[in-house]
């Protein structure tokens, strides 16, 4: 196209018709540059957006960062349009470029979680898309659990005596129920090695790997046996709780047991036969619950005062004390009542039942645990050393 524009002399009426000539004029040859630029096209617009990858993968939880990487994205971050499972999402957050894109998922995006969510991604180039998988947020563990020895008084043992050890791992301070993986180990040995201690170790309340899960509302309850080896003359063991999470914010502090030996436990008669009764009158009362505490013992209801049930039998007609105490307790959480008693036996006669009364003085669970073990001990009055014992946790709810 040819563009010819007049000149004007000195002194001559310049109109808008000429004006607009030279417009029309320029418009015309730029079209002619724009055509010869292109090929005889239009330019090319903006290109399509291309998601490579998303982080973190592959889950995404719930209120988390959704890091986005790609090429051709909108500039600034803003521009970009963005939605997941068909909700908008617009809370950009950090470092952005035509590259990469950070931006948080709403901690709502969805009712029922984990659930595979449509991400799109559309700018003034186009849309592309991928799928998320979206799980609950993450909860942080806060709190630490506490283990307590709710052994009682346990007495020294000689080479080769297994002492049987309970321990309470109190979770009330943590804010959600938590696996525990209990460790049981050894120090200040004297006369055995850690491997003699450790070789023969028995738990009880713990999986095949030493796990126990706890609850806030509900302490768990953790039997240990340990075997005396040969040589030995003492030892500390020491009990800990670690979490799952390896979090030591939340593990247990550790607890050390001083182990002596050399002192031999009370002996028993295997004249006398002992054995925790069924406690039926208990149980139909909702005061008892038998196996409730160590898979042994009995959890006896707050502020009642049930009866106890023993079978006692004999292969010795004689008169027999029957006794009791509570080991590490004080009158203000167990009451007992009914013993000690005598009971006597004739020739023959078949095995009796000893009741007497075991009251857990709290109306309500207090701040510290009161599990702890019964002792319950049958002498021959005329025969001191005939004896046999019985041995139990008893625990609240």
């Amino acid at each position: 196209m040819s563009v010819n524009v007049q000149h004007v002399h000195s002194g001559d009426l310049i109109t808008a018709v000429y004006m607009n000539g030279i417009a029309d004029a320029i418009n015309a040859l730029q079209a002619e540059i724009d055509a010869l630029g292109s090929g005889g096209s239009p330019p090319p617009g903006p290109a399509a957006p291309i998601i490579t990858s998303t982080s973190p993968s592959p889950d995404v939880p719930a209120g988390s960062t959704l890091t986005i990487n790609g090429q051709n994205f909108e500039v600034p971050q803003a521009l970009n349009s963005i939605t997941l499972g068909g909700k908008p999402m617009s809370d950009f957050v950090g470092f952005s470029s035509d590259q990469v894109l950070n931006i948080v998922v709403p901690g709502d995006i969805a009712s029922t979680l984990p659930a595979t969510m449509e991400l799109v991604l559309t700018t003034t180039g186009g849309s592309a898309n991928t799928n998320i998988h979206v799980v609950a947020a993450d909860v942080p563990l806060v709190g630490a659990i506490v283990v307590k020895d709710a052994s009682g008084v346990v007495p020294a043992a000689n080479v080769g005596d297994t002492i049987h050890y309970e321990f309470t791992l109190d979770a009330n301070a943590v804010n959600m129920p938590e696996q525990y993986h209990v460790v049981v180990g050894f120090t200040n040995l004297s006369g055995a090695s850690i491997d003699a201690w450790t070789s023969n170790l028995g738990y009880v309340g713990v999986d095949s790997s030493h796990m126990i899960t706890v609850d806030p509302s509900q302490p768990g309850t953790v039997g240990v046996d340990v075997t005396v080896p040969t040589g030995a003359q003492s030892a500390d063991m020491t009990v800990s709780a670690v979490s799952m999470h390896n979090d030591p914010a939340s593990s247990s502090n550790q607890l050390t047991v001083p182990i002596t030996v050399g002192q031999a436990g009370p002996t028993a008669d295997p004249s006398i036969h002992l054995s925790l009764g069924t406690n039926a009158s208990a149980l139909l009362h909702s005061q008892v619950y038998t196996g409730a505490v160590s898979g042994t013992g009995l959890a006896v209801k707050y502020g009642s005062n049930p009866v106890i049930e023993i079978n006692l039998g004999v292969d010795n007609p004689a008169t027999y004390t029957v006794s009791g105490t509570v080991e590490g307790a004080d009158n203000t959480l167990w009451v007992i009542t009914g013993l000690p008693k005598d009971v006597g036996f004739s020739e023959g006669q078949p095995p009796t039942k000893v009741h007497f009364n075991l009251q857990l003085v709290p109306t309500s669970p207090p701040a510290t645990d009161v599990t702890r073990f019964f002792n319950l001990t049958v002498t021959r009055k005329d025969e001191t050393s005939v004896s046999n014992f019985l041995r139990f946790p008893v625990g609240g709810f």
